[in-house]
């Protein structure tokens, strides 16, 4: 059975004085359906340290929601765990799965610079393959994706390559050019019914196989 961890957005609740690790609930049963085993990695560096010791992760998805504190966001605890994730697949060669801000924290890794982009938030559009990628099958099949989010960028730099943009330019795909780190802007967990690709694909990449 594959290990997937996966990452969980900081939603405060002022009602009840909370700040809540949470998840979109058909994240969990993407994974599940692809024949894996979701385990949720919370927000807390100590735990997250004390469970790399202890626990074989297969892969991982750093998911959605929240920007990077540098842009404005206000979840450092969640800044600090997914470098932290992202340091052990790079040292381990694990398949990671960045998307939308999961994508962005790669991107951040690596020294590329965001911006705030108009027209991306809560709509649909094509996507243009711009490198022959090493999951061809994959992204030649997707003609249309979702978008849900404000900041982007137009470029990249070694040692990730541009793999898709949207019609204005805009980064949707990178993929590292050497290890297994992927990063997609669109969600493929908001897909209702689910994409067959992309199903078959997340069980090809995550499963290392």
């Amino acid at each position: 059975m594959k290990y997937v961890g996966i990452t969980l957005r900081v939603s405060e609740n002022a009602e009840y004085i909370e700040r809540r690790d949470c998840i979109d609930q058909r994240w969990i049963e993407l994974v599940l359906g692809i024949g894996f085993i979701p385990i949720l990695i919370p927000n807390n560096i100590t735990y997250v340290d004390d469970m790399f010791s202890q626990f074989e992760f297969d892969s991982f998805i750093l998911t959605g929601g929240n920007d990077l504190v540098k842009y404005n966001g206000n979840s450092p605890e969640r800044d600090m765990v997914e470098k932290s994730i992202l340091m052990y697949c790079v040292k381990r060669r694990i398949p990671l799965l960045g998307v939308c801000r999961g994508m962005q924290v790669v991107q951040d890794f690596y020294g590329i610079s965001l911006e705030r982009v108009p027209s991306h938030v809560a709509v649909s559009h094509p996507l243009e393959i711009i490198y022959e990628t090493r999951f061809p099958a994959y992204f030649k099949n997707i003609s249309n994706v979702n978008s849900f989010h404000k900041l982007g960028t137009y470029s990249t730099k070694d040692p990730l390559k541009v793999v898709a943009r949207a019609p204005d330019g805009l980064v949707e795909a990178v993929e590292h050019n050497s290890l297994p780190i992927l990063g997609q802007m669109w969600h493929p967990e908001r897909e209702n019914p689910v994409d067959i690709e992309q199903a078959r694909f997340l069980k090809k990449f995550l499963g290392n196989i």
